[in-house]
């Protein structure tokens, strides 16, 4: 009977333990949650994921891309500039959605039609914004206002989206 009070005791502060760990993992997955249901917390999880793929790739900040990069005496400021070899510069701007929640929530059910349509209405919205910036113009002005050598022969600019889902 001692050894499986002693079990049982055991096991209580196990139970005690895990339910604790619970409780915490529900507050951060709730901060996380309001984060990624604001649409500047949506933008900021896809900049950040942003820089964490570039960096996979082995590139380095402040060296081969730059991010949240003022362009100096200009008003536009693209979430990342990438240089690549052959003078070529892509001007990325990262765009999320707090629809992705919506969808995620409504999977399987009647309103995911309706998600899926926000959604593709708040990424259509996104890519007209990004067109109608002239980042061209105003890059290649502060890459030569910046002495760099040669000029930019290419200027790309990419719509940066968070996951396969927004390209779906």
């Amino acid at each position: 009977t001692e050894n499986l009070l002693q079990q049982v005791d055991v096991v209580t502060k196990a139970v005690a333990a895990i339910n604790e760990q619970v409780g915490h993992n529900r507050a951060t997955m709730d901060t996380v949650m309001r984060a990624l249901s604001s649409p500047g917390g949506a933008g900021r999880f896809a900049e950040i994921g942003l820089e964490n793929t570039l960096k996979s790739f082995g590139l380095e900040r402040g060296r081969d891309f730059f991010i949240q990069q003022t362009v100096e005496g200009r008003r536009l400021r693209p979430d990342a500039l990438l240089l690549l070899p052959g003078e070529t510069v892509w001007v990325i701007d990262c765009k999320s959605s707090k629809h992705f929640l919506d969808l995620a929530e409504a999977e399987g059910t009647e309103a995911e039609e309706e998600a899926y349509a926000a959604l593709g209405r708040t990424m259509n919205q996104h890519l007209r914004a990004l067109a109608d910036k002239n980042y061209r113009t105003e890059i290649l002005a502060a890459y030569r206002d910046a002495g760099r050598s040669g000029e930019a022969r290419r200027l790309m600019s990419i719509m940066y989206v968070p996951n396969d889902g927004a390209v779906e």
